[in-house]
């Protein structure tokens, strides 16, 4: 993985508005990961997910990172 972006809340109306701003962001802007540089483009693979409302839970266990990343 080179980068990982989201939103639990929308900030924008549409849904492309909001992959296009975390898209960027984690292809450009996630100091946890070097930057995306143009020779690397035709070896990655854009992963998109959206979620819908958030579930509640009763404990941090039920957080389980191989289902919900």
């Amino acid at each position: 993985m080179r980068g990982c972006m989201g939103t639990v809340k929308p900030r924008h109306k549409w849904l492309y508005h909001e992959i296009v701003d975390n898209a960027i962001f984690a292809a450009f802007e996630d100091n946890r990961f070097v930057p995306l540089m143009e020779g690397e483009l035709d070896d990655i693979i854009l992963k998109v997910e959206t979620v819908s409302k958030p579930e509640k839970i009763s404990t941090l266990n039920d957080l389980d990172p191989d289902r919900y990343g």
